[in-house]
């Protein structure tokens, strides 16, 4: 690399981990040659021949004959190797005798190329399983060479059953979804490291698919997400660790999901990602036993639509510490989002950059969201914005003390346009009521200039700008509309704790709370009986909380304590609308005992592990060093509770090393980050998960933070630069990669499309303090009259929120400079028909003009400026470059484009 590159100290290796490397001490042969295999199988390597007969002494050659060929119950091996051809099973196996594809050493034979294939017809990828069934492909790499969208990809499943997918490694490529499946059951993903390494959207995708297992995987470096089950039902995600770092980590558009004993980390807006944010919008989702650290941005969102419910989710003891952003936002104010609970969570350390803020709730009631007895700190006592409700910042006292929170709580959404009166109320942005509050939200009583002129809300002309009210009222012009709460904040924030939660070792990544952490037996009970009662069917105030296997193969129910933690019993089946648990046993109990995991002492805990003797079975992954120096040993351990002596456990390090025991040493290189998993069998056969994280990458540069050329060595470019979408909820621009090939020089170039903007070019680096990294050059060409401004952005604040409820959004800016035509002749709009501007305009005109005549120039700022305006910023979010239409400013025209050549930032 040269010294135009990316040196930020991000080095992302093309096949960081995807070969096989075995320097542990304690290492067990698991890759070895020396595997059994059965007597009959057949044998397949690269110098064979398709017309041998496929023993080991007389292989095949190509592993379309091996798909061609293989029945039910045969097993076919590959030999070390390059394989060029898809693997395309055309038989099925049968219930106990599956057909087996499996590599003799694991990710030594190679399924390598880029196959272009339709995807549109259902084709195309590495391994491709159209109409199967009893399918199991074990132990190979998967690498796609192509380097556009229009070819390869590694995996695609179409109307398959019963097929298992297993420690496999995937890598490279640039389909937008690398491993599709669609309209398929029983199916399982295990084991496997899933790394994207050049262009692409999200690496894995499910749609219309049912009894689905994704667990013990590793995934990284997406441009969209790195997983995503879509219209699908009975799905298990568990066990796995997602650490992007180029985008956000995972989404759920399902029904029926259980997302438990993960790790999100590393999370980042980039440049195809639309934000830092796992977006969860499934119903009947449970969200357990999770960890989430180190977004830079926020981490997680809770959403509905009016095409996609939000209902019955239950987030509970999960750990969301030290992200960059707010660690959730709930739109609970939106109708399809109902009956939502989170509890026993610990928000810890979130938003250090802003306001210390652990969680944005939108509004709504307690029909909408419950949040009950989470541990919530920002770090400081008493802060005074740890939720944000609306657009108002709360502390707890504020939610849970004598005062209570309803008059805080009320939302300005929008401003009348006109003087009148009557029932349909013209106002300046009827859409944002509709984005607010969604298009099923029922009737919503607003106030309309004062607290006592109080109407409903019954309807929406949104292409007129006017709201339907259920009764006659007048108003004056510009008064405010504001939503009034439907907000019983007794019920909807109960027994929430501002506490430090005391983990063993945050700054290692070991989240178990400390021998003297107040959060031990301070869980409240997932929920309680009805009635008192025996037998084996126990009917519960909320059944939403349990998991009963989802009719999944192989899978076991919860394991429950009732009224005490000795009296247990497994749950096989979740009546949700009776609010009933069917159990394997009989048991007795008193109306109103508590139903939990089991636990220790007086109460569970709060979190993802429950400390003491007899508890819920969890699998701790311990590091000694969770930050080494590439290539520096370091030691593993598993902690396992609530398990009997383990008698195997078996690791995956991420980097395509396996190894058993208890404890493992092990030198990670190259510098990359790491999802570490390992696999706990008991002595009757049982099986847990436990995940880890090593971040391995070299320090970040003294001097520089981000250096981008655009030039032919400068590979990561797009992986950070947001060109696509911008600001904006809808309207995408026209942008452009422009390389000559001799010189190896390049520039980008961003344009309008379809005359409908915008223009933008944004950034978003990691750990960007003002102090360390001070200067930011940029190497610019703007046609004559084309708006275009250069602004920063600090991370959003509770106190600074958009008016119109944006919450990735601050209205503290900070602008540089810009084209004399980018704020228009007095910064605002003069069509009515425009959407209200969303954020603030500088004052004009501003402090340093951008030059617009077609031709190359440069210009340096000290981004410390920032503090003329806002001095307590030491963080930024972003470094923004184009137009300011979205805020009020001049509108983008057709033939409105700039070029950017060369960004620095840096000392």
């Amino acid at each position: 690399m040269n010294g135009k590159q990316w040196i930020a100290g991000l080095a992302f290796a093309v096949a960081f981990g995807l070969v096989c490397v075995y320097s542990n001490e304690n290492d067990s042969g698991l890759a070895g040659e020396d595997r059994d295999f059965p007597e009959d199988a057949y044998y397949v390597s690269p110098e064979g021949d398709d017309a041998a007969p496929g023993t080991r002494e007389a292989p095949w050659r190509t592993a379309g004959h091996a798909g061609r060929e293989a029945r039910a119950g045969e097993t076919v091996v590959f030999l070390p190797g390059d394989y060029t051809d898809p693997l395309i099973p055309a038989n099925s196996g049968s219930p106990g005798e599956p057909i087996v594809f499996m590599a003799a050493e694991r990710r030594q034979a190679r399924l390598i190329g880029d196959e272009p294939g339709d995807w549109s017809q259902g084709n195309g990828g590495r391994i491709l399983l159209d109409g199967v069934s009893h399918i199991v492909i074990k132990g190979f790499q998967v690498v796609d060479t192509a380097e556009d969208r229009s070819r390869g990809g590694w995996l695609r499943m179409n109307r398959s059953a019963h097929v298992t997918i297993e420690d496999c490694g995937f890598e490279g490529g640039a389909r937008w979804a690398h491993f599709f499946v669609e309209g398929s059951e029983q199916v399982r993903v295990l084991d496997s490291d899933f790394a994207r390494n050049r262009y692409g959207g999200d690496m894995w995708r499910v749609e219309n698919t049912r009894y689905l297992v994704i667990e013990g995987n590793s995934f990284s470096r997406a441009l969209h997400t790195l997983g995503s089950p879509r219209n699908s039902e009975n799905v298990l995600i568990r066990g796995n660790v997602f650490h992007s770092g180029w985008s956000r980590n995972f989404e759920s558009r399902g029904d029926t999901v259980l997302v438990e004993n993960n790790i999100f980390a590393n999370a980042y807006n980039g440049g195809r990602s639309a934000g830092s944010m796992d977006q969860l919008r499934s119903d009947r989702m449970i969200y357990r036993f999770n960890t989430t650290f180190g977004a830079a941005g926020i981490p997680c969102v809770m959403v509905a639509s009016s095409a996609r419910t939000h209902l019955h989710n239950r987030t509970y003891n999960n750990v969301f510490h030290g992200n960059h952003g707010m660690a959730m936002v709930v739109e609970s104010v939106k109708g399809n989002l109902r009956n939502m609970v989170l509890k026993n969570n610990i928000f810890d350390r979130n938003d250090p950059f802003a306001t210390g803020t652990q969680l944005s709730v939108t509004g709504g009631g307690p029909d909408s969201l419950r949040v009950v007895r989470n541990a919530i700190f920002s770090g400081e006592e008493d802060a005074e914005a740890l939720i944000l409700f609306g657009r108002t910042p709360l502390s707890l006292d504020d939610l849970q003390g004598d005062g209570r929170c309803s008059e805080y709580a009320a939302q300005r959404v929008t401003r009348t346009r006109s003087a009148g009166d009557g029932r349909k109320l013209p106002v300046e942005a009827s859409f944002l009521f509709v984005r607010t509050h969604g298009e099923t939200y029922g009737t919503k009583m607003i106030a309309v200039g004062d607290s006592d002129n109080i109407a409903g809300v019954v309807g929406v002309e949104n292409e007129n700008r006017v709201l339907q009210l259920d009764r006659k009222i007048e108003w004056e012009a510009e008064a405010p509309v504001i939503v009034l709460p439907d907000l019983d904040s007794e019920e909807m924030f109960s027994e929430n704790m501002e506490v430090a939660p005391r983990f063993a070792e945050p700054g290692n990544f070991d989240f178990a709370l400390a021998e003297d952490s107040p959060l031990l037996d301070a869980a409240a009970p997932l929920t309680m009986t009805l009635s008192s009662g025996s037998g084996r069917t126990v009917p519960v105030e909320d059944a939403y909380y349990f998991y009963d296997g989802f009719g999944i193969e192989g899978e076991r129910g919860d394991m429950v304590a009732i009224g005490e933690s000795t009296n247990r019993a497994r749950v096989v089946g979740v009546d949700t609308e009776a609010h009933v648990l069917h159990l394997d046993r009989e048991l007795e109990w008193e109306r109103g005992a508590a139903v939990a995991f089991p636990w220790s002492g007086a109460g569970a805990d709060l979190g993802v592990h429950e400390h003491g003797a007899g508890v819920r079975p969890s699998v701790q992954v311990v590091v000694d060093d969770a930050f080494p120096e590439p290539g520096e040993e370091v030691e593993l351990r598993v902690v396992t509770r609530g398990i009997e002596k383990p008698v195997a456990c078996e690791w995956h390090l991420g980097d395509g090393t396996v190894t058993e025991g208890e404890r493992v040493r092990h030198r990670f290189k190259p510098g990359y980050d790491y999802g570490i998993r390992v696999r706990v069998t008991d002595a009757e056969g049982n099986t847990y998960r436990g995940v880890g994280y090593v971040n391995a990458k070299p320090p970040q540069d003294e001097e520089v933070l981000i250096h981008t050329t655009f030039d032919a060595d400068d590979e990561d470019w797009w992986a950070h630069w947001q060109f696509y979408r911008g600001r904006r909820a809808t309207g995408y621009s026209l942008y452009e990669h422009v390389l000559n090939e001799e010189s190896g020089r390049g520039y980008h170039r961003i344009a309008a499309r379809e005359e409908t903007g915008p223009l933008p070019a944004l950034l978003h680096p990691r750990n960007w303090n003002i102090d360390r990294y001070p200067k930011v050059r940029i190497r610019y060409r703007i046609r004559p009259g084309a708006p275009v401004a250069i602004f920063v952005r600090p991370f959003p604040s509770a106190y600074h929120t958009l008016w119109d409820m944006d919450f990735r959004q601050d209205s503290r800016r900070y602008y540089f400079a810009g084209t004399g035509s980018v704020l228009g002749d007095d910064g605002a709009t003069d069509d009515e028909d425009r959407p209200r501007p969303r954020g603030p305009l500088p004052e004009s005109p501003m402090e340093r003009t951008l030059i617009d005549d077609g031709e190359w120039h440069e210009i340096v700022v000290d981004v410390r400026d920032v503090r003329r305006k806002f001095p307590d910023v030491d963080v930024l979010q972003s470094l923004e470059i184009g137009d300011l239409e979205i805020d009020g400013g001049s509108e983008v025209g057709p033939d409105d484009e700039f070029w950017l050549d060369e960004i620095y930032i840096g000392r």
